[in-house]
């Protein structure tokens, strides 16, 4: 019985928040592996960023950040999509201007 209102009820209703979490969370998780790769990597677009201004070739500088930002965008939108296939009965997930 626990789980059936688990699964049935409580679910669904918060699913909504969970989505906007998941589309919170996925940009953060990009901004923080691209700060670990500034910090101690070799490779990466933060790696990538952080020669680049060492050496002062921008146009390689500006190129990562573009793939960042588009990163970013496209996860961002992914998630956007998922929420507006899987969580139908939300009045909220097929008007952006509501959802954020």
């Amino acid at each position: 019985m626990r789980w059936h209102i688990l699964l049935r009820i409580k679910i669904p209703s918060a699913a909504g928040h969970i989505f906007a979490a998941l589309q919170i969370s996925v940009v953060l998780g990009l901004i923080g592996a691209v700060v670990a790769e500034f910090v101690s990597s070799s490779q990466g677009l933060g790696y990538l960023i952080n020669a680049a201004t060492t050496t002062l070739d921008t146009s390689t500088m500006f190129a990562s950040l573009i793939s960042l930002a588009f990163l970013g965008i496209v996860a961002s939108q992914i998630i956007r999509f998922l929420h507006k296939k899987l969580v139908f009965w939300d009045q909220q997930a097929g008007n952006p201007s509501l959802s954020e």
